[in-house]
């Protein structure tokens, strides 16, 4: 059987609950190696969207650095 060839990822979000879920799917999926987490402001500041990261990050065991991002959109519609 041969090994599977992972694909590096980063997930970047503003975790509340949809990022969470979808972090979820990317720790469970064999092919996915995360090797690292950003966060950004969204729907919640930064300090809080940074918290649920690492927050989430611990739950599902994903080992890997985790990092701020932006406080503001880079464009305003």
């Amino acid at each position: 059987m041969s090994e599977i060839k992972k694909i590096p990822v980063i997930l970047d979000g503003d975790p509340g609950h949809d990022d969470a879920i979808a972090w979820v799917f990317a720790k469970a999926n064999p092919v996915f190696d995360i090797k690292a987490v950003t966060s950004v402001a969204g729907n919640q500041t930064l300090s809080k969207t940074t918290y649920n990261a690492m927050r989430i990050c611990t739950l599902l065991g994903i080992d890997a650095p985790i990092a701020k991002g932006r406080e503001l959109p880079l464009l305003s519609p």
